[in-house]
């Protein structure tokens, strides 16, 4: 990188942490730039027109040790890298972004490489997984994949191409696969799984380590009384199948559950991991349905360690939280705070105390103004995407959604598909 580029960029040092509700704005941006090996770099992207920078939008946000911050931005014309991560720069409309690994990793139409990433996940053996759906826009140039790498070394360490059966509907003729949840048992990460969604297809797709497999219910649907989203007195139309999910915390006897739900729907559901694992040979599966118990849709949502449950709320402009201890219903489902910043709440992790700054558990979320986008009526004088945080324990104090001494679970509806 030039001298010359780098006397254009402002190097900041320190995070400006700025407060308008529980959650504090961490970073934020009118509009996404990247840090470019130099304004020649820079300038040919945007003459092929493989930099616009009205095009890219924040998706999802993931955190590691000394601070390091995962950022997605999904892939479209115009859009130069989709993994990247928060540079020691800042640009005009915000921190500058960089592709992770670096931008060989981000050679559209090289199959090798990373096409478009919705959503991440880091697991306890300091592994990031990535979940790329293959797809430009709509269109797709590479196979679907699922990749970790070491974050020690930020080297590939799993590649797994999804064939097209298992990545997309065979009745629907699509797929797009969003977002990855991963568990693991035993010492090192022995074993791990990873549960994907497919958010147009409406399936489930899960990884053992060696086998992929796929499943279909009406449960991961989208329904049409929910498809009608209103954002900040903004309504479009949404009809996502199975977008948000989060694996709960061990319970005593060491079962874990896997929440799920459409967003276009007020439901939540959830299967026990055991039983979806067991699903390859084509046992049944026992999936749990508490209906309609959300005030509006929700894209995102993750545990605490102590079974606390957060997620958005669209219509709300809110973010929420249940406790595991208490019945599922919409007297337990409590707004931990309400804001115009908590627009379309796209990413949400729970961080550790072992990875976070603060010795504290810590919320993070990553917000877009997705009604604007969808509309065409984005203004990028304002700020457009923001990436905020608080701890655990401040936001969930004196609310329902503290832990409780006695373990109950979903109180619901039982199906066997």
């Amino acid at each position: 990188m030039s001298l010359t580029y780098l006397a254009f960029l402002l190097h900041f040092c320190f995070v400006s942490v700025i407060s308008n509700g529980k959650l504090q704005t961490v970073y934020k941006w009118s509009w996404i730039d990247y840090l470019w090996d130099n304004e020649s770099h820079r300038i040919a992207a945007i003459l092929s027109g493989d930099y616009n920078y009205t095009k890219s939008v924040i998706i999802d946000v993931d955190i590691w040790k000394d601070g390091k911050t995962f950022v997605t931005v999904i892939r479209s014309k115009g859009v130069p890298a989709s993994l990247t991560t928060i540079s020691g720069y800042s640009g005009r409309g915000g921190p500058l972004l960089e592709p992770y690994p670096n931008w060989s990793w981000a050679q559209k139409g090289n199959c090798e490489a990373i096409t478009s990433v919705y959503r991440v996940a880091i697991d306890e053996c300091d592994r990031l997984w990535v979940l790329d759906t293959g797809k430009i826009d709509d269109v797709r140039v590479c196979p679907a994949q699922l990749l970790a790498f070491n974050l020690y070394t930020d080297q590939l360490i799993t590649r797994v191409k999804i064939p097209q059966h298992i990545a997309e509907s065979d009745w629907l003729k699509r797929g797009l696969l969003v977002t990855p949840i991963v568990e693991t048992q035993g010492h090192e990460c022995k074993q791990t799984y990873v549960y994907i969604a497919d958010v147009t297809g409406n399936g489930l797709i899960i990884f053992n380590g060696t086998s992929l497999w796929r499943l279909e219910s009406p449960l991961f649907a989208p329904q049409e009384i929910a498809a009608h989203v209103t954002i900040a007195n903004d309504t479009f139309h949404l009809d996502d199948g199975v977008l948000g999910m989060a694996l709960s915390p061990k319970l005593l006897d060491g079962t874990r559950f896997l929440m799920f739900r459409p967003l276009a729907s007020y439901d939540m559901m959830s299967v026990d991991t055991s039983n979806l694992q067991e699903s390859y040979d084509g046992s049944a599966i026992r999936y749990t349905l508490a209906s309609r118990i959300l005030p509006s849709q929700s894209a995102a949502m993750a545990f605490s360690a102590g079974g606390t449950l957060f997620f958005g709320l669209t219509h709300d402009l809110g973010m929420a939280c249940w406790h595991i201890n208490n019945p599922i219903n919409r007297k337990n489902i409590e707004i931990i705070d309400n804001h115009s910043d908590y627009q379309f709440v796209s990413g949400i992790k729970v961080i550790s105390p072992q990875i976070t700054n603060t010795g504290k558990e810590e919320l993070w979320i990553s917000i877009n103004k997705y009604q604007n986008i969808i509309l065409d009526k984005q203004d990028f004088d304002e700020i457009n995407f923001r990436i905020m945080m608080s701890p655990v324990d401040e936001l969930i104090d004196d609310t329902n959604c503290n832990p409780r001494p006695r373990f109950k679970f979903l109180h619901g509806y039982d199906f066997y598909f």
